[in-house]
């Protein structure tokens, strides 16, 4: 479940950099992220180190989702320019 969620997460980071979202953006959505991955991992009585893993890894895909969606934008840009 780890896997598909932070597929999901990098989707989502992806969106707000590539619609040109200010970073500011990723600080709540991380947070807001790493927050129901916790109540999901309580919910499902995952291990303590599970629920922290999880969301370190789901906070970083937010994070690294946000930086390709402004790469690819910087990308598509600098194409239609010239």
């Amino acid at each position: 479940m780890t896997f598909e969620v932070c597929i999901i997460s990098f989707v989502i980071g992806a969106m707000f950099g590539g619609f040109g979202f200010k970073v500011m953006i990723v600080v709540p959505a991380t947070l807001i992220a790493m927050l129901l991955a916790a109540m999901a991992g309580v919910a499902h009585a995952n291990y303590f180190w599970s629920i922290i893993m999880t969301m370190i890894l789901i906070g970083a895909a937010v994070q690294i989702g946000y930086l390709a969606g402004l790469l690819i934008r910087a990308g598509i840009t600098s194409i239609r320019r010239h």
